[in-house]
């Protein structure tokens, strides 16, 4: 009797095949999400996305004070401007 494999067992991948550089293989990989949907993910790198980039690091990098917040936000500092201790702190 065979049993067919539960779809969430891995099943091996052929090794990849050195691919040529194109603008869809340097800056977007495809990637699967929690829900199992799979996206395209782009990099920094992407020329459509450095606009932003820069337009946001110009917002947050104003001022000091906006500098130090933004750290605060994502977790590297304390809310006394402490480094945290999961970084050194």
């Amino acid at each position: 009797m065979q049993h067919e494999q539960a779809p969430w067992v891995e099943v091996p991948r052929k090794p990849r095949r050195k691919m040529t550089a194109t603008k869809t293989t340097v800056n977007h990989r495809v990637v699967r999400t929690a829900n199992g949907d799979y996206v395209l993910s782009r990099t920094l790198a992407d020329p459509d996305i450095k606009p932003m980039v820069d337009a946001y690091m110009a917002q947050v990098t104003r001022t000091p004070e906006t500098a130090l917040q933004f750290l605060k936000d994502l977790g590297f500092l304390t809310k006394s401007g402490r480094l945290a201790k999961s970084y050194g702190g």
